[in-house]
């Protein structure tokens, strides 16, 4: 048998993608993002339950009882991009403790992530109030590179 090399440009394509995806050459992906109450301690934090409404009640890292997070489950974090979350609050928030690389976006701040490990995994983000910050309905936006993969609107209540 023989094999005649393909003579068109998209020939080459199909043929090009054929060999990436036989290599491995796989997107990345975030799959089952979740915002809510956490539990457990770093590394080792987990999604106590999903919430759409948290308290103002201001806290630092580490205090479970009264943190949430964003949790998911990750593949190939290298084809992600960067990985980041997106907080847009009512009114200026305080972002002092703020141990993540973060940058001003709008009325919010996007906090990039520290670099997901392996090549798949579950990913915890904990997050807290401060005092000061302010009541109201605020944005969470989970972030693969430029791409929104899940926003999530909460309201935030003075208890």
């Amino acid at each position: 048998m023989r094999l005649e090399p393909v003579r068109s440009l998209g020939g080459w394509f199909v043929i090009a993608a054929a060999l990436l995806a036989c290599k491995g050459g796989s997107k990345g992906e975030i799959t089952q993002p979740k915002l809510g109450t956490i539990s457990g301690s770093m590394p080792n934090l987990k999604l106590r339950a999903e919430t759409t409404r948290l308290p103002l009640v201001p806290s630092r890292s580490g205090n479970t009882d009264k943190n949430f997070g964003i949790c998911f489950h990750y593949k190939n974090p290298s084809a992600l991009g960067d990985v980041a979350i997106v907080v847009t609050p009512p009114s200026a928030i305080k972002t002092d403790s703020v141990e993540l690389q973060k940058e001003k976006v709008g009325g919010g701040v996007r906090m990039k992530l520290d670099p997901l490990s392996g090549s798949e995994g579950d990913y915890c983000q904990e997050m807290f109030f401060e005092a000061g910050d302010p009541p109201g309905r605020w944005r969470f936006e989970l972030q693969a590179g430029t791409s929104a993969v899940k926003a999530w609107d909460v309201e935030v209540y003075a208890p």
